[in-house]
């Protein structure tokens, strides 16, 4: 007889006894947020993604796929969901510390929702300030205030103070939800993968990369790192030896080429300096259609 693992959710709700301060636990693990889509009366329209935190003059920000919250394919504006779903509302699930006397510390996961829309005629996300030139798969939110309980560390590119190098073929993982049974502490699933095209050379004009990974649409939105363990080379090409791990922030997982090819496992990522450019010069979004 096999025997049979429990599933990927059912091991994450095992109960939890508290985490030691000291436990290497990465950070990043608790940027990331699983993101689901809802309709009208805050139907659940079983569609989900990916978001994570990030920072700017201490403002915190939930960044996604723009196609995740428009329902619109950001090339083409055709509809990705069936029967043309728009959805009305999202919900992301905000990390919570709780420390404890003794040093344990524990993660829970509150819920928030936010609308998409007004009225449906205006959308409430940000866009990138050259969406219309460039179709940039990005989509922001402020983070409200009175649901914000983000530590500096949840937010994707704190601690980013190596410029680590980032070379063709070199190690990347796209930190996402692939399955919809998260519960728990939700934290991310850590999916290995390379950078598949030269990360400085554009891709199709635009300011994306190729990434080598089996991937899932789950994961549309996820953040991608650099990684690297053990001594660590940056841009300027000086080693640091003392490193036991690097990671660096470097792009955001959009989705697979529409090569018809699914065994390639491409996907394609924009990179991150356009996050920056969003929530420091961010374009209010107007509602589009099909072409």
């Amino acid at each position: 007889m096999r025997a049979h693992l429990p599933t990927y959710g059912q091991f994450l709700g095992a109960a939890e006894k508290g985490i030691a301060e000291k436990s290497h636990i990465r950070a990043q693990t608790f940027s990331v947020t699983p993101i689901e889509l809802l309709g009208e009366d805050d139907k659940d329209l079983n569609i989900h993604g990916t978001g994570f935190f990030y920072k700017h003059n201490d403002e915190s920000y939930l960044v996604t796929s723009w196609h995740n919250v428009s329902g619109l394919n950001p090339f083409t504006f055709e509809h990705m969901n069936k029967g043309g779903v728009v959805p009305k509302s999202l919900k992301f699930y905000s990390p919570l510390r709780v420390d404890y006397p003794d040093g344990r510390l524990q993660i829970f996961r509150v819920p928030v929702q936010i609308s998409l829309w007004e009225e449906w005629h205006y959308p409430l996300w940000l866009e990138h300030p050259q969406f219309d030139e460039l179709r940039i798969d990005l989509a922001a939110f402020p983070v409200p205030v009175e649901d914000s309980k983000l530590i500096p560390a949840w937010h994707v590119a704190d601690g980013d103070d190596f410029d680590l190098l980032s070379i063709v073929g070199a190690d990347i993982f796209v930190l996402g939800y692939p399955y919809k049974n998260y519960v728990g502490t939700m934290p991310a699933v850590w999916k290995r993968g390379s950078l598949a095209s030269e990360p400085l050379i554009s891709v199709d004009g635009r300011p994306m990369f190729l990434v080598d990974a089996a991937s899932r649409p789950g994961m549309s939105g996820s953040p991608v790192f650099r990684h690297q363990f053990g001594p660590a080379v940056d841009k300027s090409m000086a080693i640091k030896l003392d490193n036991v791990v690097t990671t660096r922030f470097v792009g955001v997982y959009s989705g697979h080429l529409q090569s018809g090819v699914d065994e390639l496992s491409l996907g394609f990522a924009w990179s991150s300096h356009l996050v920056e450019e969003l929530v420091s010069m961010p374009k209010a979004a107007t509602r589009r259609y099909v072409s």
